[in-house]
């Protein structure tokens, strides 16, 4: 019986290490996200974008823009970003960023085939930034809507923007001498 038991644990341990490999070499399934959780996924990685210009150096915010970016769009994000928070009518002064909230979002497509990875998706959406602006010794509050679509891709497990296209960008907000509040710095 012993010759029995060596012979049967053997067959398992081989049968154990061919499943392995099926599984190793298998192609991962392609990830497809309902429209709640693809906003749930978008939402942060796009805040998260904008608080990277919190830091005090351009190493330290495209490090940050790295984490949430495709490393091929890490640059582009970055100057698009940018430009979006500099106040033309404030001599080009750079606002700080207080909030982002996605106001609305539409999941537009579920299987795009130009994004590698193990999964992805394109958003269109529009967002709003709260902030200030500090010019001439005052600070001046800030509020700019913005418009656009962005691709979401899942790669090594990680979910990163990896195109992003701005359609519109509207400043608006209240007289100098008001103060803008519409909530805490979002988490």
């Amino acid at each position: 019986m012993p010759r029995a038991w060596a012979w049967a644990g053997a067959s398992i341990a081989t049968l154990a290490v061919v499943a392995a490999i099926v599984m190793a070499t298998r192609e991962p399934a392609y990830v497809t996200p309902g429209p709640a959780e693809a906003r749930e996924i978008f939402s942060p990685l796009l805040r998260d974008a904008y608080y990277a210009f919190d830091n005090d150096s351009e190493v330290g915010v495209r490090a940050a823009l790295a984490e949430v970016a495709a490393a091929s769009l890490v640059e582009e994000f970055h100057d698009q970003l940018r430009r979006g928070l500099i106040d033309t009518e404030r001599g080009g002064a750079m606002s700080q960023v207080s909030s982002v909230f996605v106001t609305e979002a539409d999941l537009t497509d579920t299987t795009p085939a130009d994004l590698p990875g193990e999964g992805g998706f394109r958003i269109a959406s529009t967002w709003l930034i709260t902030g200030h602006v500090r010019h001439q010794g005052h600070v001046h509050p800030r509020l700019v809507e913005f418009r656009g679509v962005h691709a979401v891709a899942l790669r090594d497990g990680q979910w990163k923007i990896a195109e992003a296209t701005i359609l519109s960008e509207n400043v608006s907000g209240p007289d100098d001498d008001q103060e803008l509040t519409i909530g805490p710095r979002t988490p």
